[in-house]
């Protein structure tokens, strides 16, 4: 039966590639040309066709019709360049058209161009809501054909949403029943590697020169990540066990290695893609250096769960409780514990590929209160943490994203470090672009750079410590590699 589902699957991939362009659709030419070429094309009289429509071409250059149907008739008789050309002059004539970028995807997809492939079908879908259902569909088959499984039943789960034609379905339920987690047979582990480095400029533009002098805080840094995870399917797929290990580190050109800051993670997560919650568990170990000497250390645990989704929304709750120990005497304040619980809701939008997510939590953080003198100083607070991000395409083709952030801290209590015991507010902006490019089957490349500005109401008080606002600008080249 596996044998014959899979013979099925590739039968309907080879359909894609060999008959889609030859869909007959109504003439909207002032004259016969179009009904007659298109007509001579269903009889496969491509040569004579091609010539017809030359003519025509030259009589009337402005006709998309004319180009979309000689690229069809050289895409029939294997000249792809051509009719690569004959479809890019069609969509310039005639950008909404939704079966010229229909056509041109399934030209993409027989050179194997995936990228450009998934861009056409997109658009058409975009277009004309009919042809979803099958543009899905062969965004589906593309991620199968390119490795990606879960993405690949992500678009054939949304190619049943859009009401499709039966034999569509078929195909989609199909290649559901191939890659169901529940049933499907047990898949290989995947490992997922991460590398980036990168150059980081930090400034406290919102102090004083006299301030920045003394504290040494403008200053360039090298900065590099490296994550590595295996994800290991258990219970017939159903859960997926990943362990994991992250290093993080920066290092700066002129403060000395007193500033100078490594993070290294150790993670263990469970999750379930099966399941209609989306479930997490996670547990993180995470051991800080500052200035080549022991830091700080943390046991974290997490969760997550999807508890709505409507349509392109979803609501999930979050939330982590860590337990916090200074390796260092002088940063015995640090110790403790501290919880965050919150909501999100995510809303997609241009056909997933951009999203708008909007964040309420409550954290409370526990740490060691100080008592010098007469004075007291505590690093405990009670917080409300609303924040939003958006994520969004800029150039699709190129798969150059754009991203903004805001989140916003209020504070329960009064800070004692400020003069006037006033209530803290912080606000973080954030700001991205990227772009990033496939460079082997299972190698991509990501060059981004982003900005980040943290202000705080009493930043600027004489009476309080200066590295509450800052600027942070990052350039980075990321790699990243599955298999």
């Amino acid at each position: 039966m596996r044998l014959y589902i899979i013979r099925i699957i590739f039968l309907g991939i080879i359909l894609i590639c060999l008959t889609l362009p030859s869909i007959s659709y109504p003439a909207e030419g002032k004259n016969d040309t179009t009904p007659t070429a298109s007509r001579w094309i269903e009889e496969g009289q491509f040569k004579k066709a091609i010539e017809y429509l030359i003519v025509a071409i030259r009589k009337d250059p402005e006709n998309p019709d004319l180009y979309f149907w000689i690229g069809i008739a050289y895409y029939k008789t294997g000249r792809n360049q051509e009719a690569e050309e004959s479809f890019q002059s069609a969509v310039k004539l005639n950008p909404a058209d939704a079966r010229i970028h229909y056509n041109l995807g399934a030209l993409y997809f027989q050179e194997k161009k995936w990228d450009q492939a998934i861009a056409s079908f997109l658009k058409a879908a975009n277009l004309a809501p009919d042809w979803k259902a099958q543009s899905y569909l062969n965004v589906g088959l593309i991620y199968y054909k390119e490795g990606r499984e879960e993405k690949a039943v992500e678009w054939f789960q949304k190619t049943l949403q859009e009401n499709p034609a039966a034999t569509t379905k078929q195909m989609a339920l199909d290649m559901l029943n191939l890659l169901s987690p529940t049933k499907g047979p047990v898949k290989k582990g995947t490992w997922n590697v991460q590398a980036s480095m990168g150059r980081e400029f930090d400034t406290n533009v919102f102090t004083t020169s006299a301030e920045q002098a003394a504290t040494g805080k403008e200053d360039w840094a090298t900065a590099g990540t490296f994550y590595l995870n295996y994800r290991l399917p258990i219970h017939k797929n159903l859960f997926f066990l990943s362990p994991g290990y992250y290093l993080s580190g920066r290092w700066y050109d002129s403060e000395g290695r007193d500033y100078n800051y490594l993070l290294q993670d150790i993670l263990l997560t469970l999750d379930s893609p099966a399941l209609g919650i989306h479930p997490r568990l996670g547990y993180s170990y995470i051991y800080t250096h500052l200035g080549n000497k022991p830091f700080l250390e943390l046991h974290q645990i997490s969760f997550s769960s999807q508890i709505l989704r409507t349509g392109k929304n979803a609501l999930r709750l979050d939330g982590h409780y860590s337990i916090d120990n200074a390796l260092d005497p002088g940063y015995n304040y640090l110790s403790g514990n501290e919880w965050k619980i919150g909501l999100s809701d995510t809303s997609f939008f241009y056909d997933n590929q951009g999203y708008f997510n909007f964040v309420l939590a409550i954290a409370r953080i526990n740490l060691t209160d100080i008592q010098s003198g007469n004075q007291f100083f505590s690093y405990s607070y009670d917080a409300i943490e609303p924040s939003i991000q958006t994520q969004f395409p800029i150039v699709e083709r190129l798969q150059i994203k754009g991203s903004f952030g805001y989140q916003h801290r209020s504070y329960h209590d009064e800070d004692i470090w400020a003069t006037g015991r006033k209530k803290r507010r912080d606000g973080r902006y954030t700001a991205a672009l990227s772009l990033s490019r496939p460079i082997f089957r299972h190698l991509d490349a990501e060059v981004k750079y982003w900005t980040q500005i943290n202000q705080s109401n009493i930043g600027n008080d004489p009476g309080d410590y200066v590295d509450r606002d800052y600027t942070k600008d990052v350039y980075s080249l990321l790699l990243k590699a599955t298999f």
